[in-house]
């Protein structure tokens, strides 16, 4: 509890050091410091015409991982069970479905691979267009691509003389 206090405070002298600055577009590609979570190392690149997070998630497939968009927020979760869950999980679905595809059950001897819960908070900038997002996984690496909105030039209106 003491650690959470002490980055939720740091958090925040790194928020009013950016605000009294004055360098508000730094501020929203910060992540949240005190949900930062081991194995989900994370690179930020601004292309023209879109934002690109690099997730490092090695060892996930698509199936482990999770994303969603609430209030401004991209959260990122990867949830993988321990190889002892998932080999007793195989075994009793394949005495199922077939008794000739059924494996002899194995035991577990010794277990180091425990489940794996990682989660991860993003502040999206206010120029990202959450319309427009897409995620790909390859080699370990979750790419994940939101567009820029397209600023509009400002509106002009004739005014006549009386």
């Amino acid at each position: 509890m003491r650690n959470l206090q002490l980055l939720t405070g740091i958090n925040q002298e790194i928020e009013n050091f950016l605000n009294f600055k004055g360098q508000r577009r730094l501020q929203p590609y910060l992540p949240f410091i005190a949900s930062h979570s081991y194995g989900l190392e994370t690179d930020l690149l601004e292309h023209e015409d879109y934002y690109e997070y690099k997730i490092n998630v090695p060892g996930f497939s698509r199936e482990d991982i999770s994303l969603e968009v609430k209030d401004g927020v991209l959260i990122v979760g990867a949830h993988k069970l321990s190889s002892g869950a998932s080999t007793a999980q195989e075994d009793n679905s394949n005495a199922t479905a077939s008794p000739a595809l059924a494996k002899p059950a194995s035991r577990v001897l010794y277990n180091e691979r425990k489940e794996l819960n990682l989660i991860r908070h993003y502040r999206l900038a206010e120029d990202m267009n959450l319309e427009q997002v897409k995620a790909q996984l390859n080699d370990g690496v979750l790419s994940i691509s939101i567009s820029k909105v397209v600023p509009q030039p400002p509106a002009s209106t004739k005014i006549n003389i009386e």
